[in-house]
């Protein structure tokens, strides 16, 4: 298990490594660009509005609800709240980091599938990218829209499902850990997604391969989530990522369940 989750997490660096070949560099500028514009607008909004939402968010809930709660974390031993706080911060860096990669992702996914489809011809030495693949990219922007969407109402629902059980008294001790687990599962379905649907596998096959190989899947968007926590190298995560997921592809495509 722990031998998988080193092998998925490998994938980021192979992804930083190919990153530095020339015949990719074209291939960065507007995922990067991407990157950038979201990471200065959710600085931006998080620092003018983040009290706002945390008093709209308060207020949503009665506050018997907030007493119990508070209760409960008194019963508990010093050790187990310092825990509880420590991943409670990891929680909310993970959650950053998970903003940021798919604000990212939503604006750059077609471009991000010319870069997936051009790391797997390089992987397999196969001819360049054609003319015809950039007009295809081009034609195909309502679909990648229409597919990040998918994606995001499917990560929409786990998310609800964490926050309900955050608020259930006791139970709520596993949501930060539950957090680090879906963000993990999020960030591999999104960049998986890329290399599996230039071979037109639908959403449900991504999920399915992620399944057949969790401890790697885990392993691997673990890593997306931590490193996109760091700024200045998240900007650079995205298209690492991609191509790293494209390696990840390529060496596992017999697992695809169909």
């Amino acid at each position: 298990m722990f031998k998988d989750l080193v092998r998925g997490a490998s994938y980021i660096r192979k992804g930083f490594i190919l990153l530095k070949n020339p015949e990719l560099l074209m291939f960065l500028i507007i995922p990067s660009a991407a990157g950038v514009i979201a990471l200065v607008f959710l600085v931006w909004t998080s620092i003018t509005y983040f009290s706002h939402a945390w008093e709209w968010i308060t207020n949503l809930f009665p506050e018997w609800l907030f007493s119990i709660i508070l209760w409960t974390i008194k019963l508990l031993p010093q050790w187990i709240v310092s825990t509880l706080k420590f991943f409670i911060w990891l929680s909310c860096a993970f959650l950053f980091g998970l903003t940021f990669t798919t604000l990212t992702l939503f604006f750059a996914s077609p471009f991000n599938g010319l870069l997936a489809e051009k790391t797997e011809r390089l992987l397999n030495k196969r001819e360049e990218v054609s003319k015809e693949s950039y007009l295809t990219i081009l034609t195909s922007i309502p679909r990648s829209v229409t597919r990040e969407l998918s994606k995001l109402m499917h990560h929409f629902k786990l998310v609800l499902t964490v926050i309900f059980i955050g608020f259930i008294p006791l139970l709520n001790s596993l949501a930060p850990i539950l957090w680090l687990l879906i963000g993990a599962w999020m960030m591999c379905i999104h960049f998986l997604d890329y290399p599996m649907d230039n071979h037109d596998y639908d959403i449900r096959c991504v999920r399915k391969f992620g399944r057949a190989n969790l401890t790697m899947s885990l392993g691997f968007g673990g890593m997306i989530s931590i490193l996109a926590t760091i700024p200045i190298i998240n900007i650079l995560l995205i298209p690492s990522a991609v191509i790293g997921a494209t390696i990840l592809w390529c060496e596992n495509w017999q697992d695809v369940i169909d």
